[in-house]
């Protein structure tokens, strides 16, 4: 039944309808919770409950119940850690646990509460370096070493720790070429703000005569941003060098 109803859930969560999401994965979880102690307390049913609980944090998350996604999470992460703790050893409860504090160190960096987030998510990385040790050819490991040292690295930029940012990215980077490469995507929301706000000074036909003054200083510095965007991507098309296959899109 809980399992029915959490890949359900996690169905609407692949199709980013999280309001659709959470009341399945809430459902799991009060099935979960009202079973006998006796079975309660086995291990695959808490094994089980800890998934459904992080995807419901996640849902949480996403509807910006911050207060309920962050009492959820710690519960996922209290799970897990007594899971780990019963088999110190096991690769697939370090991951568990390395996936529930990866996620919430996510919801913590999100609200700004920066402390909570440098310590999940450095307890997220030190655990994925305990499965690649087990295992240094466990993909598994490799992978999450690369989720979890792709926030550490959020995490320390936000925090002014240029050094240490660059450091975790470094590690992303070698996790990645050790999986056979890796993809690097990224958003660029200016475009999109600009050619709607700032249309009238960027279409000449809709320039007014008088091109000086404040007309003059707006498409400056709109021309000043889109110079700036040629030059960063120059910058990351040239690091990633001739062998990268770049691809451009636009959402409209």
């Amino acid at each position: 039944m809980a399992t029915a109803l959490q890949t359900q859930g996690d169905s609407f969560g692949w199709n980013n309808d999280y309001a659709g999401a959470e009341p399945l994965h809430r459902k799991a979880e009060e099935f979960l919770a009202g079973l006998p102690t006796s079975l309660r307390g086995a291990k695959e049913i808490r094994a089980a409950r800890s998934a459904n609980l992080r995807l419901l944090g996640e849902a949480q998350h996403k509807l910006k119940k911050t207060a309920e996604a962050r009492a959820t999470l710690d519960r996922a992460v209290e799970i897990n850690r007594g899971l780990l703790a019963e088999t110190p050893d096991d690769p697939a409860a370090m991951r568990k646990l390395a996936v529930s504090l990866w996620y919430a160190a996510v919801v913590h960096r999100t609200n700004e509460r920066d402390p909570e987030a440098k310590a999940a998510i450095e307890e997220s990385v030190r655990l994925a370096d305990r499965m690649a040790a087990l295992d240094p050819d466990d993909a598994g490991a490799l992978q999450m070493q690369a989720i979890a040292g792709e926030v550490q690295a959020q995490v320390m930029a936000d925090r002014g720790d240029v050094a240490a940012s660059k450091a975790a990215m470094a590690r992303v980077m070698r996790a990645h070429d050790r999986l056979g490469g890796h993809i690097v995507s990224g958003h660029v929301d200016g475009v999109d703000k600009i050619q709607h706000q700032a249309w009238p000074w960027l279409d000449p036909e809709l320039l007014t005569e008088n091109r000086e003054g404040h007309d003059k200083a707006m498409r400056e510095v709109c021309r000043e941003y889109f110079a700036n965007l040629d030059g960063y991507i120059e910058r990351l098309v040239t690091l990633a060098g001739p062998e990268a296959q770049v691809f451009f899109a636009s959402d409209h």
